[in-house]
């Protein structure tokens, strides 16, 4: 179990296993739904979205062909958000299948992960963890409910209680928040992780019926399921022009990230504005820490996966963040067995 202040930083990388896809694959996917009558190019249409619109924004995106739709969207200026909002929170959705989480397989981390962390007894479970991702899904978030509640038996109202002690700060938002995030009287209870739900029906529905004149009563309902998509589900993706200085995640970030001793990079792809946000390069190689003693200095360690990354990149990396992360050629699988310190 770990007993040392640490932080996780997740990448695209650390959900690839549980079948989401990467940067490009996410580009990839959206560029072929957004053809003529693809799925995402019906359901954009069915959202009221011009079809002139949509089709410049595929047709621009095909062109680009860029690593990932975050960085085609963020040198728009903003042309794009709202549309890149919806266009990647109905994709990603499509991956909430909970039991893929509990197949293992290849490179599949977050059993093993856990378990390196678990105690024996549910009373002494409180791990000072914390988690930075910057992927929009949740499938660690819900596999961490969902296995520690099992695991130990904690009802509902405890196991929220000790989440709150491990967070989980989604640095560029979220598909919704789950039922146990969700805050009581918000107005928000939150979305169960699965795949589809009520609000997308109804406008697949409308869609199968060819626009049939809807009653009154329909009317009403397409309108909120609409707002919902938009609002609910896709709502909560940011993209980096929308953060600034006072951004709630970032500034949770900077605080976990100064006071952890060890740092971990998971399936992370270490772009250079990203780990500018995070100011690793400005983080002191030592932290201060409480012992039985009293206060003394301990070194801060930092390591990361590089699995699938050129050499070149690396240096880019180290210059970076003044060499503080060092890398390992290993899938995040390994590099939880190999190289992060569970003590």
């Amino acid at each position: 179990m770990i007993t040392r202040n640490t932080v996780f930083v997740l990448g695209a990388g650390a959900s690839q296993p549980y079948h989401y896809p990467s940067g490009t694959g996410l580009v990839d996917i959206i560029v072929e739904k957004l053809k003529p009558n693809g799925e995402l190019r019906n359901l954009c249409s069915a959202l009221n979205y011009r079809d002139d619109y949509i089709d410049r924004f595929y047709q621009e995106l095909h062109l680009a062909n860029p690593h990932s739709i975050d960085s085609f969207i963020e040198g728009n200026e903003k042309k794009y958000d709202d549309i890149g909002r919806i266009l990647i929170g109905l994709t990603l959705l499509s991956y909430e299948i909970g039991d893929d989480l509990l197949v293992n397989g290849e490179g599949k981390w977050y059993r093993e992960f856990l378990n390196k962390i678990k105690t024996p007894k549910g009373r002494d479970f409180m791990p000072p963890v914390s988690f930075l991702t910057f992927n929009y899904d949740r499938s660690f978030d819900h596999y961490l409910y969902q296995s520690i509640k099992a695991h130990y038996s904690f009802d509902d109202s405890y196991c929220k209680t000790v989440m709150g002690g491990m967070p989980i700060v989604h640095l560029h938002g979220h598909l919704g928040k789950l039922p146990w995030q969700a805050k009581a009287n918000s107005g928000d209870s939150g979305r169960e992780y699965k795949s589809t739900f009520k609000e997308l029906e109804l406008i697949k529905e409308v869609m199968d019926r060819g626009g049939d004149p809807l009653s009154s009563h329909e009317q009403i309902q397409f309108a909120e399921a609409k707002h919902y998509i938009k609002n609910k589900l896709c709502g909560n993706i940011k993209f980096i022009h929308d953060n600034n200085a006072d951004d709630e995640e970032f500034r949770n970030a900077y605080r976990l990230l100064n006071e952890a001793e060890r740092i971990y990079f998971l399936g992370f792809g270490y772009n250079k504005d990203n780990l500018r946000r995070l100011q690793i390069a400005d983080l002191p190689d030592e932290i201060k820490v409480e012992g039985i003693t009293g206060e003394s200095k301990t070194d801060r360690i930092i390591k990361g996966t590089a699995h699938g990354i050129g050499n070149m990149d690396k240096k880019k990396i180290k210059n970076i963040t003044n060499g503080k992360v060092e890398l390992f050629d290993y899938d995040a699988l390994k590099f939880i067995d190999e190289e992060v310190e569970f003590d």
